[in-house]
């Protein structure tokens, strides 16, 4: 591990990118509600620390990028 870089901050950003992966998918696969609902199911703690900043990135980011698609 390069000095300076916590392990914990590692497994920390990978979570949220897996995370942020997966509520991709889910939300294509189930819709935005139960996407929520089944993230929150398989992340549990890991969702509830992240979740707002999760939605807000999709919300401005996925959204953004899907309406200019269409």
């Amino acid at each position: 591990m390069p000095k300076g870089i916590k392990s914990t901050e590692v497994i920390s950003t990978l979570t949220l990118n897996c995370i942020k992966h997966n509520f991709v998918e889910f939300v294509d696969e189930y819709g935005y509600q139960d996407a929520v609902q089944k993230i929150s199911e398989l992340f549990s703690a890991d969702w509830e620390k992240c979740k707002h900043e999760v939605m807000q990135w999709y919300d401005f980011e996925i959204e953004k990028i899907v309406g200019e698609i269409k």
